[in-house]
Protein backbone atom coordinates (compact mmCIF):
# COMPACT_ATOMS: atom_id res chain seq x y z
CA UNK A 1 0.00 0.00 0.00
CA UNK A 2 1.12 3.76 -0.21
CA UNK A 3 0.20 6.61 2.27
CA UNK A 4 0.89 10.63 0.80
CA UNK A 5 0.80 13.23 3.37
CA UNK A 6 0.68 16.35 1.72
CA UNK A 7 1.39 19.62 2.86
CA UNK A 8 -0.18 20.45 6.17
CA UNK A 9 -0.88 17.24 6.70
CA UNK A 10 0.19 14.98 9.21
CA UNK A 11 0.17 10.92 9.64
CA UNK A 12 1.06 9.48 13.50
CA UNK A 13 1.86 6.48 14.34
CA UNK A 14 2.49 4.95 11.17
CA UNK A 15 4.23 1.04 9.92
CA UNK A 16 5.53 1.15 6.76
CA UNK A 17 6.65 -2.64 6.32
CA UNK A 18 7.82 -4.65 3.38
CA UNK A 19 6.38 -3.71 0.25
CA UNK A 20 4.84 -0.18 1.81
CA UNK A 21 5.87 2.86 0.99
CA UNK A 22 5.45 6.29 2.26
CA UNK A 23 6.05 9.94 0.51
CA UNK A 24 5.89 12.65 2.27
CA UNK A 25 5.75 16.16 0.33
CA UNK A 26 6.40 19.84 1.58
CA UNK A 27 4.79 20.48 4.71
CA UNK A 28 3.46 17.29 5.59
CA UNK A 29 4.70 15.39 8.91
CA UNK A 30 5.09 11.96 9.54
CA UNK A 31 5.27 11.18 13.23
CA UNK A 32 6.01 8.01 15.40
CA UNK A 33 6.53 6.34 12.30
CA UNK A 34 8.29 3.02 12.26
CA UNK A 35 9.82 1.77 8.96
CA UNK A 36 10.59 -2.02 8.63
CA UNK A 37 13.00 -3.99 6.53
CA UNK A 38 11.72 -3.67 3.29
CA UNK A 39 9.84 -0.59 3.95
CA UNK A 40 9.98 2.58 1.68
CA UNK A 41 9.47 5.98 2.92
CA UNK A 42 10.84 9.12 0.64
CA UNK A 43 10.59 12.69 2.31
CA UNK A 44 10.81 15.54 0.01
CA UNK A 45 11.95 19.10 0.85
CA UNK A 46 10.50 20.69 2.94
CA UNK A 47 8.56 17.09 4.79
CA UNK A 48 9.72 16.19 8.24
CA UNK A 49 9.51 12.28 9.44
CA UNK A 50 9.92 11.80 13.10
CA UNK A 51 10.84 7.82 13.91
CA UNK A 52 9.20 5.65 16.34
CA UNK A 53 11.75 3.05 16.16
CA UNK A 54 13.76 0.81 13.61
CA UNK A 55 16.21 1.30 11.26
CA UNK A 56 16.68 3.87 8.78
CA UNK A 57 16.39 1.29 5.64
CA UNK A 58 14.08 2.57 2.72
CA UNK A 59 14.62 5.77 3.86
CA UNK A 60 14.95 7.96 0.96
CA UNK A 61 15.57 12.35 2.20
CA UNK A 62 15.30 14.84 -0.08
CA UNK A 63 17.51 18.05 0.10
CA UNK A 64 15.56 20.63 2.77
CA UNK A 65 13.88 17.58 4.20
CA UNK A 66 14.04 16.88 8.30
CA UNK A 67 14.27 13.62 10.12
CA UNK A 68 13.83 13.82 13.98
CA UNK A 69 14.57 10.67 16.11
CA UNK A 70 12.50 11.56 19.22
CA UNK A 71 12.50 8.80 22.58
CA UNK A 72 14.03 6.09 20.26
CA UNK A 73 17.33 4.65 19.21
CA UNK A 74 16.86 4.86 15.47
CA UNK A 75 20.10 2.75 13.29
CA UNK A 76 21.96 3.87 10.44
CA UNK A 77 20.16 7.34 9.70
CA UNK A 78 22.34 9.17 7.13
CA UNK A 79 21.96 12.99 6.23
CA UNK A 80 22.81 14.19 2.70
CA UNK A 81 23.04 17.46 1.02
CA UNK A 82 20.94 19.75 2.59
CA UNK A 83 19.09 17.37 4.50
CA UNK A 84 18.96 18.21 8.53
CA UNK A 85 19.28 15.00 11.42
CA UNK A 86 17.14 16.67 14.44
CA UNK A 87 18.47 14.25 17.64
CA UNK A 88 15.64 15.44 20.23
CA UNK A 89 14.99 14.57 23.67
CA UNK A 90 15.59 10.79 24.27
CA UNK A 91 16.64 9.95 20.57
CA UNK A 92 19.70 7.91 19.91
CA UNK A 93 21.18 8.26 16.69
CA UNK A 94 23.24 5.09 16.01
CA UNK A 95 25.76 4.40 13.75
CA UNK A 96 24.33 7.75 11.69
CA UNK A 97 26.47 9.09 8.91
CA UNK A 98 26.48 13.11 7.93
CA UNK A 99 27.75 13.78 4.44
CA UNK A 100 28.94 16.81 2.69
CA UNK A 101 26.36 19.00 2.89
CA UNK A 102 24.23 17.53 5.14
CA UNK A 103 24.00 18.71 9.14
CA UNK A 104 23.21 16.84 12.58
CA UNK A 105 21.27 18.35 15.56
CA UNK A 106 21.84 17.93 19.07
CA UNK A 107 18.54 18.62 20.43
CA UNK A 108 18.51 16.45 23.64
CA UNK A 109 19.14 13.67 22.40
CA UNK A 110 22.49 11.61 21.55
CA UNK A 111 24.33 10.07 18.63
CA UNK A 112 26.70 6.43 19.03
CA UNK A 113 29.13 5.69 16.05
CA UNK A 114 28.51 8.60 14.72
CA UNK A 115 30.63 9.68 11.44
CA UNK A 116 30.75 13.37 9.86
CA UNK A 117 32.47 13.70 6.48
CA UNK A 118 34.43 16.40 5.46
CA UNK A 119 31.78 19.54 4.46
CA UNK A 120 29.37 17.92 7.28
CA UNK A 121 27.78 19.92 10.59
CA UNK A 122 27.14 19.14 14.32
CA UNK A 123 25.25 21.17 15.49
CA UNK A 124 24.46 21.97 19.77
CA UNK A 125 21.05 23.25 19.81
CA UNK A 126 20.26 26.38 22.05
CA UNK A 127 19.84 25.29 25.56
CA UNK A 128 21.28 21.75 25.24
CA UNK A 129 24.53 20.45 26.63
CA UNK A 130 25.89 18.01 24.28
CA UNK A 131 28.73 15.55 25.21
CA UNK A 132 31.89 13.99 23.39
CA UNK A 133 31.43 15.74 19.98
CA UNK A 134 34.01 15.56 17.63
CA UNK A 135 34.90 17.33 14.40
CA UNK A 136 37.22 15.76 12.46
CA UNK A 137 38.85 17.28 8.93
CA UNK A 138 37.01 19.66 6.98
CA UNK A 139 33.68 19.46 9.54
CA UNK A 140 32.46 21.90 11.72
CA UNK A 141 30.97 21.73 15.14
CA UNK A 142 28.75 24.65 15.59
CA UNK A 143 27.42 25.78 19.21
CA UNK A 144 24.20 28.07 19.16
CA UNK A 145 23.59 30.40 21.59
CA UNK A 146 22.87 28.94 25.64
CA UNK A 147 24.31 25.40 24.00
CA UNK A 148 27.38 23.75 25.31
CA UNK A 149 29.73 21.23 23.86
CA UNK A 150 31.35 19.51 26.77
CA UNK A 151 34.46 17.23 26.47
CA UNK A 152 34.13 18.06 22.13
CA UNK A 153 37.31 17.10 20.27
CA UNK A 154 38.25 19.22 17.46
CA UNK A 155 40.72 17.25 15.23
CA UNK A 156 43.33 18.42 12.42
CA UNK A 157 41.22 20.36 9.90
CA UNK A 158 38.00 20.22 12.24
CA UNK A 159 36.27 23.26 13.01
CA UNK A 160 34.82 24.61 16.04
CA UNK A 161 32.45 27.97 15.82
CA UNK A 162 30.94 29.74 18.61
CA UNK A 163 27.16 31.19 17.44
CA UNK A 164 26.60 32.11 21.22
CA UNK A 165 27.31 29.09 22.55
CA UNK A 166 30.32 27.86 25.05
CA UNK A 167 32.34 24.66 25.30
CA UNK A 168 33.92 23.17 28.16
CA UNK A 169 37.10 20.49 28.55
CA UNK A 170 37.66 21.31 24.75
CA UNK A 171 40.54 19.58 22.85
CA UNK A 172 41.74 20.86 19.49
CA UNK A 173 44.39 18.79 17.89
CA UNK A 174 46.75 20.44 15.78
Amino acid sequence: GRLIVRSNGVATDAAILSGGKAIVSSGGVIKGTAVGVGGHVTVQAGGEIDLAAGATLGLVLASGAREVISGVRATGAVAGKGVALVVSQGGIAANARVLSGGSIVFAGGTASGLTVASGGLEIVASGITARGLTAAKGATLIVSRGGTAASATIGAGGTIAFAGGAATNLKVAS
